[in-house]
């Protein structure tokens, strides 16, 4: 199958990106040192990009990563998409995936740190209540 990644950032899909092991897995070898392709936006059909960034979604809420997170998941040939991971403190270097996906939606890097930040601080100004209805003030310890 095709592996993919979709990063979600204050509850919204960014562009998903394929990710192509040229020998193999993408795994530490082939991942650093430059032997896979990453293609951004991937070249798949709008309702499959759509299915991706909805269940990368789903997945970010399942676990309340409501700042960012990346989901990374395979397709198979048939088109069945399998989660593989939520990865809820993703790489963050300029080359890393989701500065990549913001790129394709015209984030510079600089601007996507800022936006974490900006979303991170708005943490301490305010109380939010998940779906079951429990209040929650992540910062406070009471």
């Amino acid at each position: 199958g095709r592996e993919f990644s979709v990063a979600v950032v204050d509850r919204e899909a960014y562009p998903v990106i394929e990710i192509a092991a040229e020998g193999g897995f993408y795994d530490y070898q082939n991942k650093y040192n430059g032997l896979t392709k990453e293609t951004c936006p991937a070249d798949l059909s709008p309702e499959k990009t759509k299915e991706m960034q909805r269940i990368a979604l789903e997945a970010a809420l399942a676990i309340h990563a409501d700042t960012y997170c990346r989901m990374d998941m395979r397709m198979t040939k048939d088109g069945k998409i399998y989660c593989l991971e939520v990865n809820s403190l993703p790489g963050m270097t300029p080359t890393s995936l989701i500065p990549q996906m913001a790129a394709a939606e015209g984030k510079s890097y600089g601007e996507l740190c800022e936006e974490l930040i900006e979303i991170s601080l708005k943490k301490y100004e305010q109380t939010d209540t998940f779906d079951n209805g429990i209040s929650y003030n992540p910062f406070s310890l009471s």
